[in-house]
């Protein structure tokens, strides 16, 4: 299950995100939750909603500038989403979108110093425009779905020992099993570099002609 919050005021900008994820996303409709805040406040109620019933947010999509209680509230830059997310959800992806990306000091100056000096939060930045869906989309399933694989592949592959518990001795196989059903169900969705580490782990790497891959095996 991947759960994802879009806070965001303007209906269009919603409805296109969500059609996005929902179109181009390697997951069964029943797999994907999409909840959606349209005020500064409201979002904040489901970000202490989840974080108390222990349900996290994989990723925040927020935009820069929002009403703070009701909508149509004058709207001005609020860091205190991206502050609340970083706190109750370490490991979250933020990914902030605006219209104002270049222009706003405010904005350049925040994911400088939230995204880029601190190490360890998880961030991206894309201005509002006609071509800004494909490349957020591929900063979610690279967080959701890469990030994990290149994980799992180091530890299972890796060239220095491993300090397998009993427990994850016994489990390797099937530790190699989901690893292999991970790679076969995102491979397109991986960049080349993570590809090209996959063709060295494993004996045999067959795709066809659109680039799906077809067999994955060490054998």
């Amino acid at each position: 299950m991947a759960r994802i919050l879009i806070v965001e005021d303007d209906p269009s900008t919603v409805i296109a995100i969500r059609r996005n994820l929902q179109r181009f996303w390697p997951l069964a409709p029943e797999d994907l939750q999409i909840d959606t805040a349209v005020t500064v406040t409201e979002a904040h109620v489901w970000l202490d909603q989840a974080f108390r019933q222990k349900q996290p947010y994989d990723v925040v999509i927020l935009d820069f500038k929002l009403p703070g209680r009701f909508p149509g509230d004058h709207t001005e830059v609020d860091e205190s989403l991206c502050f609340a997310v970083c706190r109750l959800f370490p490991k979250a992806l933020v990914g902030h979108i605006t219209s104002n990306l270049e222009d706003d000091p405010q904005v350049r100056e925040h994911i400088q110093r939230m995204h880029v000096e601190r190490v360890g939060i998880q961030g991206f930045s894309l201005s509002k425009n006609d071509y800004y869906l494909p490349a957020l989309l591929a900063n979610v399933k690279q967080h959701l779905f890469a990030k994990p694989i290149e994980k799992r592949l180091t530890r299972l592959f890796s060239d220095t020992p491993q300090d397998f518990s009993a427990n994850e001795t016994e489990c390797l196989a099937n530790q190699l099993a989901d690893l292999k059903r991970e790679i076969m169900l995102h491979w397109e969705d991986l960049e080349d570099s993570l590809k090209e580490r996959i063709r060295k782990a494993y004996k045999y790497v067959e795709t066809d002609e659109t680039g799906r891959l077809v067999n994955l095996s060490q054998l």
